[in-house]
């Protein structure tokens, strides 16, 4: 612990940008900051492996998908590829530490549509909580657990600030683009359940696939699913259980798209 804790401390005090190939896109160079985005350039493919793998096996080209919370846009240019130029993505991402990132990430790719701003159960605007550690525990929640796990682990503080940012519901944004998404990857630390209740219209006609993670109010976040005829599959695509597991990347996918899929 004492080795980790100076290794972080001694990364903190030589900060600076680089950039590194994609690990699942060969061909797209990603703007990564060598402390609070280590996670990227350190475990390579093998972070959320079974997740990227499974994104793969879900989407096809010509899907348009909505990604809330993109950090950086490391997934959402890897979707970007997988739905190729008849496909979209459309990706929120409110947090300025992590925009300037994301903005330069995907800036080159046209079929990615970048908004920033939050998405919850109301339109306007909203306190939005920001953290130097690595931008992947910004929240509208203001005391999210995952955070105070990740400041423990990584043995230093972390500093928090607040920021007004824009607010929509993703039954507004689907009306008012006029798109018909298959498929959602929603990583919002906590406000998950939120977003949720801002979507319901738009499940209910569009019978999207779902990847999300299982952070904050499992058991509605379960029912929301299930009473909509979901299936819930943990990140291999097998069957979920959630025993001693507060963070789970689920993905729900509605159960007569389910029976005629071939998941291998």
């Amino acid at each position: 612990m004492l080795i980790k804790k100076l290794i972080f401390k001694a990364m903190r005090l030589v900060q600076f940008d680089f950039n590194i190939t994609h690990h699942w896109v060969s061909e797209h160079k990603m703007r990564v900051h060598s402390f609070q985005h280590k996670n990227y350039w350190w475990h390579g493919k093998n972070r959320e492996r079974s997740e990227m793998l499974s994104i793969k096996k879900l989407l096809k080209n010509g899907d348009t998908v909505i990604e809330i919370g993109g950090h950086i846009g490391y997934i959402s240019v890897y979707m970007s590829n997988l739905v190729g130029k008849n496909g979209s993505v459309h990706v929120f991402e409110p947090g300025g530490n992590n925009y300037r990132y994301i903005k330069n990430n995907t800036e080159n790719l046209e079929n990615i549509t970048l908004e920033k701003m939050a998405v919850s159960d109301s339109v306007g605007v909203a306190d939005f909580f920001v953290e130097d550690l690595s931008g992947q525990n910004n929240s509208l929640i203001s005391d999210i657990k995952i955070l105070e796990e990740n400041q423990k682990n990584a043995s230093i503080s972390v500093n928090k600030s607040i920021e007004k940012v824009p607010v929509t519901t993703v039954d507004y944004y689907v009306n008012e683009k006029k798109i018909e998404p298959n498929f959602f990857k929603i990583d919002a630390e906590g406000a998950e359940f939120l977003i949720l209740k801002g979507m319901i219209k738009t499940t209910d006609k569009f019978r999207p696939i779902v990847m999300i993670e299982f952070a904050n109010s499992e058991p509605e976040m379960m029912n929301f699913f299930l009473d909509r005829q979901y299936t819930i599959l943990d990140s291999n695509l097998h069957s979920a259980t959630f025993e001693n597991n507060d963070y789970l990347n689920v993905f729900c996918i509605p159960t007569e798209k389910l029976q005629q899929m071939k998941i291998e």
